[in-house]
């Protein structure tokens, strides 16, 4: 990492407290990034938590209720189907006994 310049820093004229200060910022920039870092990724997580968050919405209120609907319709025509194709038969059935 490139060291940061301080403009006008003067050993003779300068408090020591100012060394302490540049030596623990020094100490304390790779915490500092790593701190910045982290927080980015959270808030990516938590951006994709919420684009996940949506997306399950709109599987468990939209998709998946229209989809169930679809599946009753098809069940009932199915079953519509099933008696009508049972009357024709018992018709049949019947002219054949009555012919036979």
């Amino acid at each position: 990492m490139a060291e940061a310049e301080v403009s006008d820093y003067d050993l003779f004229n300068t408090e020591a407290e100012l060394d302490v200060g540049l030596k623990k910022a020094r100490e304390l920039l790779p915490d500092l990034l790593e701190i910045a870092r982290l927080w980015k990724t959270v808030e990516f997580l938590s951006s994709e938590i919420g684009i996940t968050r949506r997306r399950v919405n709109a599987l468990e209120h939209i998709l998946i209720p229209n989809i169930e609907e679809s599946i009753r319709h098809i069940s009932d025509r199915l079953e519509e189907v099933e008696r009508s194709y049972q009357v024709q038969l018992m018709r049949v059935k019947e002219i054949i006994r009555h012919h036979g």
